[in-house]
């Protein structure tokens, strides 16, 4: 079976993207666990938050799939960076209130 030019460079660019994912995840997986006890927080706190962030993660596999294929695909992407972008200035000024 021979591929046309546009399906290896969109092969190539799901591996390229896939691969960053996982070395970015790989990396937050090996530091967030120390860094969050560091500061302080309870083997307790930890453990409810990593539960909530890999629970939240697999909910939102589903309709971001569907986001991506009933609409389009730089939407979905453009979407998800801007809700990760509120969640992240939501988290940062809970923690600025916090101390």
């Amino acid at each position: 079976m021979q591929l046309n030019q546009t399906t290896k460079r969109t092969i190539f660019i799901y591996h390229l993207l896939t691969g960053l994912y996982a070395l970015g995840l790989s990396l937050w997986a090996a530091t967030i666990y120390l860094y969050m006890q560091q500061i302080g927080y309870t083997y307790g706190q930890i453990n409810l938050f990593l539960a909530l962030f890999w629970l939240v993660t697999c909910v939102t596999e589903i309709p971001s799939g569907f986001l991506a294929d009933h609409f389009n695909l730089a939407l979905a992407w453009g979407a998800g960076a801007f809700l990760g972008l509120i969640a992240t200035c939501g988290w940062y000024f809970y923690q600025v209130r916090q101390s």
